[in-house]
């Protein structure tokens, strides 16, 4: 066990370096989409192009000076400029802009350590691959430059083997009560580069078409407030058959900042009666038994991660509290977000255009 636990911390510092040295590498393009907008849903244009840059800025590592929407005549444009050159990650930002979101959706969270053990499968089914295509056809070398060239790129491709999924997944290690690394408890089983984000995920769904990770399990993504440029994983419980959410809908009647007794301020967030009940259920489920901690619930919003505590206990009519170490920025923000109520239902794509950059 103790070899097994230091051989990740080893990997990991391996993987910081691969992601330092990567920063750059990536292609980019202009991504211009079309869409029709036949409802606003009580939404005005403003609080429409807020929502789009968001959930933009959600799938791609792109700057807000790089985002022009404009929305005229049930008529949405879209330029984003630097976005990662891959057709099916546009593609699929279209169709999410004009599915029905509720604003707010509650999902109950795995433990990564539950998750883990399927990532790791994963990673070793990649890598038999990878080593599988090194064992094709191969122009043997014959001057002694090709011999020293062919060299160097049998040790890369072994090196690069030897790190989990190809470099871009950092777990997420912390130490244990003897002094040995292990993975935190809790639902983020780990960071990746902001841009190397769409790649990953790439991987995860050859997990799900292999039928190694469970349909039940959906990876989201927060950025990371202590590692800059870095995105949280968060291993999410679908629920089924049907795959969807514990909780969503336009449940949060009131979301605002509170001072605490610490002299931090908290989160005081009112549901709308008509959800009280579902939520009463669900955080009496999610409370600790015997002393223990909680089971952890994530609010999200357009596919990010907004907050992820654990639960304390039943509350019954309603009105909770969410603490942790907030700014003011981050505390307006996520009052904001609690309560954005419904992107825009019907919208229908038109067009999507990603034009690579030379």
């Amino acid at each position: 066990m103790k070899k097994k636990l230091l051989n990740i911390n080893c990997t990991l510092l391996v993987l910081c370096t691969l992601l330092i040295n990567s920063c750059g590498n990536r292609k980019t393009g202009t991504l211009k989409i079309d869409l029709e907008l036949n409802a606003l849903n009580g939404f005005t244009n403003e609080k429409l192009k807020e929502s789009i840059i968001q959930m933009i800025q959600a799938t791609d590592d792109v700057e807000l000076k790089d985002i022009v929407v404009n929305v005229k005549d049930k008529q949405v444009n879209i330029e984003v400029k630097n976005f990662i050159d891959n057709q099916e990650v546009a593609r699929n930002l279209a169709q999410r802009l004009c599915q029905q979101n509720s604003g707010l959706q509650i999902y109950e969270a795995f433990e990564a350590t539950e998750i883990y053990p399927k990532l790791n499968d994963l990673d070793q089914l990649l890598k038999s691959r990878d080593t599988a295509s090194m064992t094709g056809d191969i122009k043997k070398p014959e001057t002694l430059s090709e011999i020293v060239a062919a060299k160097k790129d049998s040790i890369a491709q072994l090196e690069k083997a030897a790190i989990p999924f190809k470099g871009l997944l950092h777990y997420n290690i912390t130490t244990g009560e003897r002094g040995y690394p292990m993975l935190a408890p809790g639902p983020v089983i780990g960071f990746c580069d902001v841009r190397d984000t769409s790649a990953l995920f790439q991987l995860f769904r050859i997990g799900y078409e292999e039928n190694i990770l469970p349909k039940s399990l959906v990876i989201l993504t927060k950025r990371s407030k202590e590692r800059q440029g870095m995105m949280e994983l968060y291993t999410l419980r679908l629920k089924m058959p049907f795959g969807k959410p514990t909780m969503d809908g336009d449940m949060i009647q009131s979301a605002e900042k509170t001072k605490n007794d610490r002299g931090g301020f908290d989160i005081s967030m009112q549901f709308k009666p008509t959800y009280v009940e579902d939520w009463k259920k669900l955080t009496k489920a999610s409370s600790p038994s015997y002393g223990g901690q909680g089971k952890f619930l994530a609010m999200v919003h357009n596919n990010e991660v907004l907050s992820a505590p654990s639960v304390y206990g039943e509350i019954s009519n309603g009105t909770t509290m969410i603490s942790g170490n907030f700014t003011v920025d981050e505390l307006n923000d996520l009052c904001e977000r609690l309560t954005a109520g419904y992107m825009p239902s019907d919208m229908r794509v038109q067009k999507v255009d990603l034009i690579s950059n030379k």
